[in-house]
């Protein structure tokens, strides 16, 4: 035989050696494995790594004792096993022999060492092991995983171990182990024993303890979470860059400030993010040019202002810091950023500034006190109003600026105003360094701490005493006439009340007097506006000098005064007054070496006879000093029934004229103009009706003075033209010759202005030619304002409008004046009409105008002809045409038109 037993057991010892060698260089190269997977488990992030993806040293810790197993060329599991044909030669004390000295190996290796065989049992441990379970070998060989470990624990390595087997190789996972002490977190590194010919015989392992490291682990994450935290508690924005620029860490305010939320920064440069988000590029451009500034800089930390837009477009300042980090050998490690918005504290600041200019050049004064009135500060203007420098006031109660006019009652009230609003305003008088008292207008506002407590209080306040002088100023011109110096009609007014309200006390009479000037227009228009100036300020001084201490006079307007006479007990004593000052009135008067003369009308009411109230007597007064201009002026009147019945006829009658004007109840009446020659129609007069729905037909008489009064005749005057050439332009189309319309013109149409453009409108209007109408002004207005007369006539003579002057005779119209009037036609008055031919002195008057006329060049039309004797007087004696009842009444438009559409001619 080739090998005797002799020679069969002979080499035993040397390969019991060579398994034994192999089989403790495998465990060295395990322990090896494990020290090398410990040391570098250590250095990665976290056991949460080690399990999804193993530390390379674990595998090669593995790896390493799978090829040591191969070397054992299968002696390690057949010793391990303990059968095959090579174990069955070892004798008992060779296997005790060499289990010891395996067994001591395994208890020289400090990490926990572990086998079992396929079915789970444990073949065997170190003592690390045991110490680590807590448990004897003999608690743990022989035993199964169920016997050694909870259930839960048990089922899970078992799984695990099947999955190995199955796989064969290595394994490494967390999991954790139950020890006397507890239940312990662990790495398990196994590999499968296998036989050469790769028959799997069960698992050897190793623990790996990693309890406290996972405890550091969770510290390391707590204290991350805490500073994650603490980063999103700040307000400021935070970054963390690495050496490269590349965003690591960031909190959400900074996120927000670039709208990168929901976006993958992490590892990007700002000109990635800036390609990312565009509409930031140009600020995260300024942040990089600003790390680089602090990458540089020898001071640090780096400190800067940068602008950012927020995603809704508003712009915010932040007050950036920059602490670079760098690595030992002076490289860059990494850059923390942190931006704290202070666009509130930029507009805080600003508001200071802007406050601080107001504070230094508004021109109110003011100051800042303490709680008690300590006077703090105070402004330039302070000083320029009070006097006092700011030297002068700072630390002193604001008591040395009283003036000691308002008493303890005024400051009681003022404090308690500042307690209840937290503000005061009012009027107060203080004084100045100087000593001199003045009105202040001065708000005092209570500033309030954070507690609710008062700590300041701040007065503004200005110089009112240009504004006092302004009032009483004012106060004067509102109650004082400033040509005269006389109380005005508002001051009259609040005297007149308290006269009465005395009367009423005492029981007395109280008398008001109402004077007008009579011809003081004369003096306006013929010496010019200054002497009528100086005319009224000598009448005022006159009547002053007339009436006692204790009565009143007053300006009314214009040229009218008002006399209050007090305690009145007899209607004579009144008349005597009146006759005082209408003699003192007919004084002559020199007006700039104009020897002038002026006389006054006055109406009186008496208190309580002809009203109860300040209006109604002055209204009394009026109607009566209207009542004395009738009576010829130069006189004064009482006022009785009478004449307030007749002043409210007046007022009726202007009310009635204004609702006709917009009713339209005035009418044209028309009075044809005949040749006294020819017989034959040469014109027509317009004349002017009003149809009253409750009056009827109001006589003209009755209306046309007040409408001249009222200025009404201005608005009627242009409906009368406009009508009549309206009518006469439709009695042309209808094949029609009236000749021309003569429309009236008042005085007041005239002095307005403007009256020639009136008619040129509404010759326009109308289409009437303007040699169809004919103008008739009375000789009276021709006398108001002679020079604007000339104008108007003039003008209406270059539109081509026949002139006429009315009334002829009656007025005082100077002849050299008249011969420049470029008039086509007078008219003689029908007062010297009537009586003719019988009237020697209407027939020489008649004579003479007429004969004027010739030879001015005018023709002549005689009113009023209502007999065939006295159509033959004018005739014979050369009068060119003439109307009146002889040849026609006042008729309608529309009965004008029949009456001249029969006429023959």
């Amino acid at each position: 035989m080739a090998c005797s037993p002799d020679s069969s057991s002979s080499p035993m010892p040397r390969r019991w050696w060579v398994d034994a060698l192999v089989f403790a260089g495998m465990l060295l190269l395990l322990y090896l494995s494990f020290l090398l997977g410990k040391s570098d488990s250590m250095a990665v992030p976290g056991a949460s790594e080690v399990l999804a993806e193993p530390h390379p040293a674990v595998f090669s810790g593995a790896m390493l004792c799978v090829l040591g197993a191969f070397l054992g060329g299968g002696a390690l599991a057949l010793m391990l096993a303990m059968r095959g044909e090579r174990a069955a030669r070892i004798g008992d004390a060779a296997r005790r022999e060499r289990g010891r000295f395996l067994q001591a190996v395994l208890d020289a290796i400090p990490a926990p060492v572990f086998y079992k065989d396929v079915s789970g049992r444990y073949l065997g441990c170190n003592n690390a092991f045991g110490e680590f379970l807590g448990r004897s070998k003999t608690e743990i060989i022989g035993r199964t995983v169920y016997e050694v470990a909870p259930a839960d624990l048990a089922t899970a390595y078992e799984q695990r171990d099947r999955a190995l087997m199955d796989a064969r190789g290595t394994q490494v996972y967390e999991t954790q182990v139950e020890t006397e002490t507890g239940r312990r977190d662990v790495i398990f590194y196994k590999a499968t024993i296998s036989s050469p010919d790769g028959e799997v015989h069960g698992v050897v392992g190793t623990v790996l303890d990693i309890t406290e490291r996972k405890a550091a682990e969770e510290k390391v994450r707590e204290s991350e979470r805490r500073m994650s935290a603490l980063i999103e508690a700040l307000p400021d924005a935070i970054f963390f860059k690495d050496g490269g620029g590349r965003w690591l860490v960031t909190n959400q305010r900074a996120q927000a400030l670039f709208n990168l939320r929901g976006e993958k920064w992490f590892g990007m440069t700002d000109r990635e993010l800036g390609l990312l988000r565009p509409e930031y590029a140009s600020a995260l451009q300024q942040c990089l040019d600003n790390d680089e500034l602090a990458w540089s800089s020898e001071q640090l930390p780096c400190h800067s202002i940068e602008v950012v837009n927020d995603p809704a477009g508003e712009r915010h300042y932040f007050d950036v810091t920059r602490i670079p980090i760098r690595r030992g050998d002076g490289s860059r490690d990494g850059l923390v950023i942190v931006g704290r918005d202070v666009t509130a504290r930029r507009i805080a600041e600003e508001r200071l500034r802007q406050a601080a200019t107001v504070f230094d050049n508004t021109i109110e004064g003011i100051s800042i006190t303490d709680e008690s009135g300590i006077i703090l500060s105070v402004n330039p203007a302070f000083s320029l109003i009070t006097g006092y420098d700011e030297i002068d006031v700072v630390g002193r109660h604001t008591r040395i600026l009283q003036s000691g006019r308002h008493d303890r009652e005024y400051y009681r009230a003022m404090w308690k105003t500042l307690k209840e609003r937290g503000q005061w305003q009012g009027e107060i008088w203080n004084r100045r360094k100087t000593g001199e008292v003045y009105p202040q207008w001065l708000t005092i506002g209570v500033v309030k701490d954070d507690e609710g407590r008062v700590s300041n209080y701040v007065a503004v306040f200005s110089d009112i005493s240009q504004i006092k002088d302004a009032e009483t100023q004012l106060e004067r011109l509102a109650h004082y006439d400033p040509l005269t110096g006389l109380p005005n009609r508002a001051l009259l007014g609040d005297r007149l009340e308290h006269a009465l309200e005395r009367a009423r006390r005492t029981g007395s009479s109280v008398a008001v007097l109402l004077l007008d000037l009579d011809g003081f227009k004369n003096v306006n228009d013929s010496l010019g506006h200054p002497a009528g100036d100086r005319l009224l300020q000598v009448v005022s001084e006159r009547l002053r000098a007339a009436l006692r201490e204790e009565d009143s006079v007053c300006r009314f307007g214009g040229d009218e005064f008002a006399i209050v006479l007090e305690d009145i007990s007899l209607g004579e004593a009144v008349s005597e007054t009146a006759e005082q000052l209408i003699a003192e009135m007919a004084l002559p008067v020199d007006l700039d070496g104009h020897l002038t003369r002026v006389s006054a009308s006055i109406g009186i009411a008496i208190f309580p006879r002809d009203g109860a109230d300040a209006t109604s007597l002055i209204k009394a007064a009026d109607t009566a000093m209207y009542r004395s201009k009738q009576l010829g002026r130069d006189t004064f009147s009482f006022h009785h029934d009478e004449m307030a019945l007749a002043a409210r006829r007046r007022l009726e009658m202007e009310h009635g004229l204004r609702q006709a004007l917009e009713q339209g109840s005035f009418e044209l009446w028309y009075q044809p103009q005949l040749d006294l020659c020819s017989g034959r129609v040469i014109g027509v007069e317009a004349l002017l009706r009003w149809r009253d729905p409750a009056r009827g037909l109001v006589p003209p008489l009755e209306f046309i003075p007040l409408a001249e009064e009222t200025g009404l005749i201005v608005p009627i005057g242009a409906w009368v033209l406009r009508q009549a050439c309206r009518e006469a332009r439709s009695w042309l189309d209808a094949g029609l010759n009236p000749g021309r319309v003569a429309v009236n013109v008042a005085a007041p149409q005239i002095e307005r202005g403007g009256f020639e453009q009136v008619v040129a409108r509404v010759l326009e209007e109308t289409g009437l030619p303007a040699a169809a109408l004919e103008v008739e002004i009375t000789e009276s207005s021709l006398l108001h304002n002679a020079d604007n007369a000339k104008r108007v006539i003039a003008a209406l003579r270059e539109l081509g409008v026949g002139l006429a002057i009315d009334d002829f005779g009656t007025g005082y119209s100077s002849l050299a004046y008249l011969k420049h009037l470029a008039v086509h036609r007078l008219k003689i008055d029908r007062e010297f009409v009537r009586d003719l031919p019988g009237d020697g002195s209407n027939l020489a008057i008649t004579r003479a105008v007429i004969a004027l006329s010739r030879s001015l060049g005018f023709a002549v039309v005689a009113e009023g002809v209502e007999v065939q004797a006295q159509a033959d007087l004018l005739r014979s004696e050369g009068c060119d045409s003439a109307q009146g009842f002889l040849y026609a009444k006042p008729m309608p438009g529309a009965d004008f038109a029949n009456w001249l559409a029969a006429r023959p001619d």
